[in-house]
């Protein structure tokens, strides 16, 4: 991995080329670390050039990142394992029941209740507990996006709930909000945010004064919200 030295200090960075990219993008975050992503035609000069001249806003996002949450260990699917839900942890017991009548997976006196008639592997365990959150994710949001859009007074063209891979909503130009179903394992106050920040888009689609001060009307304290999800965004898996 290249190495540059900006204000006498050496970082370790990643180039990542493509021939379909037309701009360069640099990114720093607690797991990557520092990345340039460029067009194929930018030689690593012109590249390191770049990250010179960016010097100290990459030097404060590095500084940044030293406190955020690392990724957790990937879930195993056994028995006392702690999952997120809402924001509080619950611990997994697994039962095995052939007869059963009730859903694969619940929620049941503080712990996630798991019936399986035989061993399976940890996809498909994985792919019950996806399921379940993404039930109860359309459920408690649409409530919520419902509550807020009448603050508002503007309301979505359609709410989408989607597998994002570096965000956790978007509002395109047609006002149809996407989310990502992980937040539901975050807790109540900051799914709030997250559902008022998309909807805020339906006034500003950018981030501009307009946009903040519609936040702000409806989130007071959302700045706290996004230090939150700063740190800890990275615990909102199931993998």
């Amino acid at each position: 991995m290249p190495e540059i030295k900006l204000d006498g200090q050496i970082y370790q960075y990643l180039i990542k080329s493509s021939k379909v990219r037309k701009t360069v993008e640099i990114n720093v975050d607690k797991n990557s670390g520092l990345v340039i992503y460029a067009p194929s035609r930018f030689s690593q000069i012109e590249l390191e050039d770049i990250l010179t001249q960016k010097s100290s806003w990459i030097q404060d996002k590095l500084g940044k990142v030293e406190d955020v949450k690392p990724l957790p260990a990937p879930k195993k699917f056994v028995d006392d394992e702690k999952f997120l839900y809402l924001g509080k942890s619950y611990r997994l017991r697994i039962i095995s029941d052939p007869n059963k009548v009730s859903d694969a997976l619940k929620l049941y006196r503080g712990n996630f209740i798991l019936n399986v008639d035989e061993i399976q592997n940890t996809s498909k365990l994985k792919d019950i507990f996806i399921n379940w959150y993404l039930e109860k994710a359309k459920k408690y949001i649409l409530k919520k996006v419902d509550f807020y859009s009448k603050v508002l007074s503007k309301q979505p063209s359609d709410v989408v709930f989607t597998d994002f891979k570096s965000k956790w909503g978007s509002c395109d130009p047609d006002g149809v909000i996407k989310y990502d179903w992980r937040i539901i394992l975050a807790p109540k106050e900051i799914i709030d945010y997250i559902i008022a920040h998309e909807l805020s888009h339906l006034i500003s689609l950018t981030h501009d004064e307009k946009f903040w001060t519609t936040l702000a009307g409806i989130i007071p304290d959302f700045k706290e919200k996004e230090e939150w999800m700063r740190i800890n965004s990275n615990i909102l898996r199931v993998d």
